[in-house]
């Protein structure tokens, strides 16, 4: 016990220096502003490796169970029931769709859509179940900006947090009588005390690229 103490004492007195720091951060968040806001991080420590990945949540997640990933960042669906992680960030999910298309009420909806496994995709294909409304993928994207160029070139609609609205797109109106989507929150997950002094500043760093996003001040 007296080997374990001392140990203990010498972590808090001389904590281990941490040289590198291996994040995974959803490709889908904030897309446009990650580049300014590694180098905005790399500013602040630049003797810090930093190895990252982005990908999907379910993937940066099994590598973070893997041991892979130092701390994952990512989008998940809101939920009443116990979520690991500290959230950091909500907003809304809405449909969008181009500024001149026209919903035809007597047709199946046209979609964009991501290649499974998506979380927008699910929510999108349960929502309009719940309401037995049919649909049709209208275009199949890699990834959040094939999404959004579909969507502002008419191809369809699609689902997406409201910092993803785009020129030329829209946020479609209630009245068009689609059905009510969920929030969509951001946590962070391995948030550990040996990382944490790293952590918190990158979070900080995205939170504001969000905030950018969503319009806010």
């Amino acid at each position: 016990m007296l080997l374990h103490f001392d140990e203990f004492m010498r972590g808090i007195k001389a904590p281990v220096t941490v040289n590198t720091l291996r994040p995974g951060i959803s490709e889908n968040l904030v897309p446009t502003q990650l580049p300014m806001l590694l180098s905005r991080f790399n500013k602040l420590y630049p003797d810090l490796e930093l190895e990252l990945t982005t990908g999907l949540s379910n993937d940066l997640l099994a590598d973070h169970e893997a041991g892979l990933l130092d701390v994952v960042i990512a989008k998940r669906k809101m939920s009443g029931a116990a979520q690991r992680g500290r959230v950091i960030w909500r907003e809304p999910l809405v449909w969008m769709a181009a500024k001149d298309y026209q919903i035809e009420a007597a047709r199946p909806l046209c979609l964009v859509l991501m290649r499974p496994p998506c979380g927008y995709r699910a929510i999108m294909v349960e929502a309009l179940a719940s309401v037995q409304r049919e649909w049709s993928s209208a275009c199949l994207a890699n990834n959040l900006g094939g999404v959004q160029a579909a969507v502002a070139a008419g191809l369809g609609v699609t689902a997406l947090g409201t910092s993803f609205l785009q020129e030329g797109m829209r946020i479609i109106e209630p009245s068009q009588k689609l059905p009510t989507l969920p929030s969509t929150e951001v946590a962070v997950i391995g948030d550990e005390p040996r990382t944490q002094h790293l952590v918190q500043p990158l979070v900080a760093l995205l939170t504001e690229g969000l905030m950018a996003g969503a319009g806010l001040t």
